[in-house]
Order: C-alpha cells, then structure tokens, then sequence
C-alpha cells in the first residue's frame, strides 16, 4: 500500500513546496526521525517519493507531511540531496536514472499470477528478470516491466511514449486506460524493459519568442524543460503570456533548436504551407508521412531542409474543360479540393464546363505578403447578390452568421423582403486561435463573440467526452443562446447514451472538434422540442453550452455548464 494518498505542489517566495498527504490505512511513526515499520525515515521517504515521481526537476525547496487535517512534520529539502538518502535511496540532479519498480514473491504467486495482477506479458515479465525457467521462490524480489511515473503539467500520453521509447497503446494497457486523457497528479505505470539513464548533456540557455498557440505547457514540452523551470526562471506570477513576449529557455535537448518544425495554424492546408516553404503538397506528405489533406491546429509538420520561397508564382484562375473534378483541378495545381471551394464559394463539388475557378486569392503569393498567424478577433464583409431562391435564415446559415446580425448589417427586418440582384453585406468573423492549456484541452471561446462563428448552424462536429474518451457525431441545427445540435446517426445517439447512462439533464465536460480546431464545451443529452434530422434514434435536440452560453428559458448563465467547460479548458 502508498504511504501518502496524494499529494500536491504549491508556488511560494522560495519556490515550490510539497505537501504529502500520509495514506491513513498505513501504519508509520508520528516522530519525526524515527524508522517507520518499512524502513527509512519520514524525510527519507519523502525524499524517495520525489525521486521517484520525477519532482526534483520541479525545484522543490519544502516539503510538508499531512495526515488528515493534522500537520506531522516539515522540513526544508537539502542542497545536496545525494547525502539526504541511502544509496538504494539515491537520485542525481544532473544524471538521473529511472528504476524499474520490483516484486518480492509470496505464498501462491506464480509467474503468470504476478503477470495478469500487472497486466504485462508472462514474456516481459522473465525478459526483463533473464529468467529461463517459470520457477520462482518465495521472498524472491522480481523487477517489473515499467517504472513509476506522476503525470506533471504538459504531458501527454504520447510525449510520454516518444520520451520513454513504447506506445501510447503499451501504456494505455498496462494502466487500463479507456482514453488518451490524463490528469496532474495522475500515477502511470510506464513500460520499460531496462532502467533508463536521463540524458545528462549540459543544459543550454537561449531566449524564445512567444506566438499566438503558445502556452507554457506547450513551451516546456517543445524544449524537454518544466512548467516551474519555466516560471522560475522568467519569474512569471501566472501562466498568461502574450504574443511576442521573450522567454529565458534552459534546455539539455539541443537537436530541438535545430529542427525546423512548423505548427499549423488557422486557415491551414497543406497546399497554403507548401506554398510559404516553396515545397509541394506531396513532399509535405511523403515527409511527415500523412496519408490525407487533414489537418489539425496545432499540429505540428517537421519541414526541416526546405528553402522558403520568395515569391511563387501561379495561375490566378483555371476554366473548366471536359472532364475536370474538384480533386483533379487541385492535384493539377498542388492544392486541395477545400481550399478550391472556399475560394470560389463553392456548395457542392459540381462543375460546368467552361466555368472559370480561382485558384489562390491573390495573382502572386509571397512569403513576405502573407500573415501566417492570426493575433485578434477580426471582422470584414464580402457582397452577395442574390439569386432566385434566396432567403435571410438561409443565407445566414450559408455564411455561418446569425440570422439577426445579417439583418442588421444590410438594415433590414424579419419581414423585408429580398429582390434579385440585390448586393447584401456579410460580416464574416475570422477568429483567432487560443492558447490551450494542454493537447487534451480545447480553446477557450467565448460563445457571444467567437465560437458561435467556429461553430455556427449547419456545422457537423465530433464531440469526445472527456472522462470516457468516448467521441460521436453531431450537427448543429440551430440555437442562438446556445448550440442546439441533433446527432447524425442511431449509432452517435447509442454512444450518448451510454456515456450519459440514457437520456440525462447532467452536464458533462466535453470537446468539440469543428475544423481542426478543439473548443471547450459541456453538453447535456435529454432530447427535447423541435428536431431536423430523422432516423437517428432520438426526437428533439439536446444543447452544448459554451463559455457564457446561457439558457433559453430565462437568458442566464448555467452554473453547471460553466463549471464543466472550465474542466474541458483545463483553468478548473
């Protein structure tokens, strides 16, 4: 059994203090310096604790022992922490070396017993002990197949695995994870056949510039340093940055200064990217071997070795011959069928012949010209001139704006009428990008201003529950307070259900993936009033509420819901 239950780091003047809370099912000594029953003081053992959960990196200058509400002990961490512990005890500041956890046999246990009781291979299990033969004895101390990990700020199931050379699926089944989530302070079990020695090269210093998609989490994982290393040694009171700002960067993993790696962004395809580094769409692909045109925000495209181009020169516009498709017109032309459709406002993926397509928005793309990333919420207009058939809720939800503010922007009413051939005003809202807490976490977007335009009616999502990792399908069919969405088939509507255990009013902390982008969210799933998709298993709609959404009976903000979205935006 643990000695401590949990534990958790506070910032203070002096740094960082541990607080150990003692598991109260444990037998141990109140006086501070005496043995305990399983050997090791008290200060030992903490010092051990924060080896083996990797704290030390975290600059931890106190460490206080709890039980309950009861204070048992407290002490400064010493300089020197090599004198402070045994030689089994032992842990370096500069070499550390990860020990694989160990297994002293008892009466009834065979190899294949302490396997299953560990969920790791009968195979791992004799690899790793050089054992020929299943015979064991009693007593016998075993070393186990992976060691013991507390999951810090900015890790991610596979950081991890890249870090530790296995698999997110190796450690998803040695722990008996459903999904990639995981939480600060969360104890993983990381598959290791060999106890690893850290890298002890020499840490490097060099000053970063902060952009738009940076947080500190993502910073420290980039860099292979700390979110406290990080704070501390820019002496940051939060983990608010703004773009442009200059980080002091203490590194020991040089390579990563080195590689050229570009993060996409907003507005992203691979054909926008290939063009600003004078590469191709395959090249992009073949490289970082991707086997679609999907992007995501935030991804991240290795394209080291690529000279960017200063000024690439292409054909403004292309007319349709006999034959042409989507798909072929943009392989011809190295870009992807999206970008063909948004450029030219395409509905469908029919084309006529003689129909004349714009490939880019300008005749000449330039590097220099071009504006890669979006810094602020911004807002311009566009003119539509209407057509046979048109109509206000119809063109709003065709440009993904409100029915009201397309009223309002061309001063009209619920019962103006429209003219063929009358040019309309269309705001079209380009909203920016923000920071996330955490790959696991979703952008924090307000509903009144941003993710109302992100995710505006007649958008489909896929929406992914938080603490079952379980994902379906929606589509948002209305709702202005507020994302009113139905699911797509029987199947999503089954996977609700049994996330939420059937139809249930309960909040839960969802993410919403709407082009690329993961936006925090809570959604509840009790099907009510007016629906617009049928056969998929339920009648009505149930709602999604984004940060400052509120209901549709009274006009407030839900309470739940918020709580739910802070949790799926990591700022709980």
């Amino acid at each position: 059994m643990d000695a401590y239950s949990h534990h958790k780091i506070v910032r203070t003047n002096e740094g960082y203090e541990l607080i150990l809370y003692l598991n109260p099912n444990t037998e141990f000594s109140m006086q501070f310096g005496e043995k305990p029953k399983d050997g090791g003081t008290l200060k030992n053992q903490a010092l051990t604790f924060m080896h083996t959960r990797k704290l030390s990196a975290a600059k931890i200058t106190k460490v206080t022992i709890m039980l309950g509400t009861l204070m048992v002990t407290s002490f400064h961490t010493p300089n020197d922490v090599e004198a402070a512990t045994t030689p089994a005890q032992q842990f370096e500041q500069k070499d550390q070396t990860v020990k694989l956890d160990s297994y002293n046999v008892v009466s009834g246990d065979s190899l294949s017993v302490i396997a299953r009781r560990h969920h790791v291979t009968l195979d791992q299990l004799k690899a790793v002990n050089h054992l020929d033969t299943d015979l064991i004895t009693i007593g016998q101390t075993l070393r186990l197949p992976f060691f013991s990990y507390v999951v810090q700020s900015g890790d991610s199931l596979s950081m991890l695995a890249k870090d530790n050379q296995t698999t997110v699926d190796a450690i998803k089944q040695i722990n008996q994870l459903r999904s990639d989530h995981i939480q600060i302070g969360q104890q993983l079990k990381i598959p290791s056949l060999h106890d690893d020695a850290i890298s002890s090269s020499r840490k490097q210093t060099f000053t970063y510039s902060v952009v738009a998609g940076d947080s500190l989490s993502v910073i420290a994982r980039r860099f292979q340093t700390s979110v406290p290393d990080l704070m501390e040694t820019n002496q940051l009171k939060s983990d608010v940055l703004r773009i442009g700002q200059e980080l002091t960067i203490h590194t020991s993993s040089p390579n990563n200064l080195e590689t050229s790696v570009y993060r996409v962004k907003s507005g992203d395809s691979l054909s926008v990217i290939a063009q600003r580094f004078g590469t191709t769409v395959s090249e992009l692909k073949s490289r970082n071997n991707l086997t679609s045109d999907l992007l995501q925000i935030g991804q991240e495209l290795q394209i080291n070795g690529m000279e960017k181009a200063e000024t690439k020169q292409l054909p403004h516009t292309y007319t349709v011959v006999a034959g042409d498709t989507l798909s072929r017109i943009a392989k011809q032309f190295d870009t992807d069928v999206h970008s063909l459709k948004v450029n030219n406002d395409l509905r469908s993926d029919v084309l006529q012949i003689g129909q004349v397509l714009k490939l880019n928005d300008q005749t000449t793309t330039s590097i220099e010209d071009k504006e890669p990333t979006l810094k602020e919420n911004t807002i311009t207009y566009i003119t539509h001139t209407v057509v046979s058939g048109d109509n206000i809720w119809n063109l709003s939800v065709h440009y993904g704006i409100p029915q009201t503010e397309l009223l309002h922007a061309n001063n009209l009413t619920t019962t103006s009428s429209l003219s063929i051939g009358q040019e309309l005003s269309i705001p079209v809202h380009h909203i920016a990008v923000h920071p996330v807490f955490d790959e696991q976490y979703g952008e924090h977007l307000d509903w009144w201003t941003e993710a109302q335009y992100v995710f505006h009616i007649g958008k489909t999502a896929k929406v992914t529950d938080m603490i079952t990792g379980e994902s379906f399908t929606v589509k948002r069919t209305i709702g202005a307070n507020h994302a009113d969405v139905e699911t797509l088939t029987v199947e999503d509507t089954n996977i609700a259900k049994k996330i939420w255990g059937g139809y249930s009013w309960r909040t839960r902390a969802v993410i919403v993936e709407v082009d690329g982008r993961k936006l925090a969210a809570s959604m509840s799933f009790y099907p009510h009033d007016v629906q617009f998709i049928d056969d998929n298993g339920m009648n009505g709609h149930v709602d999604i509420h984004f940060k400052n959404s509120t209901r549709h009976v009274d006009g407030a903000v839900d309470p739940l819901h918020q709580e739910k979205i802070n949790r799926a935006a990591g700022v709980y």
